[in-house]
C-alpha cells in the first residue's frame, strides 16, 4: 500500500516517524506520512537525523533540529559533535565549549580541551597548563584533577582512565579520587569488573573493581570478560580461557578466537573454524574458515567463497 505518493528528489535521512528530504529546491523534515513539518534552510546532503539533531549547513554552519516541537535553531560554531547524555562539544576559533539538547550554551567555547560528555559530568581544561575540572549539569565543581594528570575516559562501572605526565595510566572514581595509581602501560574500561592491564614489558593481566591486580600479567593478549564470566588469553601464541579468577579453564591449544559470547565461542583448529562451550566440547563441527558471534540465535559462517547461517 502507498503511504506517501513518490513527489522527493531524495531521502537524506530517516529515523523513526520522522525524514528529511529534498523537493523541487528546497530540503524540509517530514513526517511519515509525508506531511511537511519544517523547511530546513541548508544545501547540505549529509545530514544526521536524531530526535534531536545536528545538521551541517552549508558554510560550515549548524542547525538543531527539534522534531517533537518542529522547530530548528541555527547554531554558529566551526563544528558541532553528536548529542551524547543530552550535551553537545561545540568549537570556535580553536576553542571548546559545550551545548545542550536545545542549542543553549552551557559552557562557552573558550577552554582548550573538553571530553565528551559523560553520564553526569562536563569535564575541560581552560588552557592546557590547567588542572582538568569536572562539573555536574548544573555547572557545580564536583572535582578537580592533580596538576598534570590528564582524563581520558570515559567512566566505566563508576571508574574512568587518566594519564600521568610520564603517559602512564591508572584510574579514578566519580568522586575524582585516585583509584588505580597511574603505573601501567594501558588499561582498558571496565567490564564485568575486569580491567584488563598492560604491564612495562608488554604483557597483559587483569585488574578487579578495587583495582587490584588479581590476574597477574603473563599473557600476550587477553580480551574482556564475556557476561558468563569468561575471557580469552594468549599464551606462547596459542589461545585458551581463563575465567575471572584467572583460572585456565581451556588450555591454550587453539590457533584462533574468532568469538566469545555468553560462553559459546568460534574458535580455530588445524585451519578450520568450529563453536565450542567452556567445557570445551564441540557445539559445532570444524568445518569452516569463518564464523562469528551469533546474533538471535544465528551466527554467520564462511566455507570456501560461499557464506551461510548456523
Amino acid at each position: 500500500e502507498e503511504i506517501v505518493a513518490p513527489e522527493f528528489k531524495k531521502v537524506l535521512a530517516h529515523e523513526g516517524n520522522y525524514l528529511i528530504v529534498k523537493k523541487d529546491t528546497g530540503m524540509y523534515l517530514i513526517n511519515n506520512t509525508g506531511k511537511i513539518i519544517q523547511e530546513i534552510l541548508s544545501n547540505e546532503n549529509d545530514v544526521i537525523l536524531t530526535p534531536y539533531t545536528l545538521i551541517n549547513g552549508i558554510n560550515a554552519s549548524y542547525f538543531l533540529i527539534d522534531v517533537f516541537k518542529s522547530s530548528y535553531k541555527n547554531l554558529f560554531y566551526d563544528e558541532v559533535g553528536d548529542i551524547s547524555n543530552g550535551f553537545s562539544v561545540v568549537k570556535k576559533e580553536n576553542l571548546y565549549g559545550y551545548i545542550d539538547i536545545d542549542g543553549n550554551e552551557v559552557f562557552p567555547p573558550n577552554n582548550s580541551f573538553v571530553t565528551l560528555p559523560t553520564h553526569q559530568h562536563l569535564i575541560f581544561q581552560k588552557n592546557l597548563t590547567d588542572n582538568f575540572i569536572a562539573y555536574d549539569f548544573s555547572q557545580n565543581i564536583q572535582f578537580s584533577l592533580a596538576s598534570g594528570v590528564k582524563f581520558l575516559g570515559p567512566f566505566s562501572e563508576s571508574k574512568a582512565k587518566v594519564m600521568d605526565t610520564k603517559g602512564r595510566m591508572g584510574f579514578i572514581d566519580e568522586k575524582g579520587q585516585s583509584l588505580v595509581e597511574c603505573k601501567y602501560l594501558l588499561v582498558g574500561d571496565y567490564k564485568n569488573e575486569r580491567s584488563i592491564y598492560q604491564n612495562s614489558i608488554g604483557l597483559f593481566g587483569y585488574l578487579d573493581e578495587k583495582g587490584a591486580e588479581i590476574i597477574p600479567a603473563i599473557y600476550q593478549w587477553v580480551s574482556n570478560f564475556d557476561d558468563s564470566g569468561y575471557a580469552v588469553a594468549v599464551k606462547d601464541k596459542l589461545f585458551g580461557f581463563i575465567n575471572k579468577l584467572g583460572n585456565v579453564v581451556i588450555p591454550f591449544q587453539y590457533e584462533n578466537v574468532l568469538s566469545l559470547k555468553d560462553g559459546i565461542s568460534s574458535v580455530q583448529k588445524d585451519g578450520k573454524v568450529g563453536y565450542i562451550n567452556m567445557q570445551n566440547k564441540a557445539l559445532v563441527p570444524f568445518s569452516f574458515d569463518e564464523a562469528f558471534e551469533s546474533v538471535n540465535d544465528l551466527a554467520l559462517v564462511r566455507m570456501g567463497t560461499y557464506w551461510g547461517y548456523v
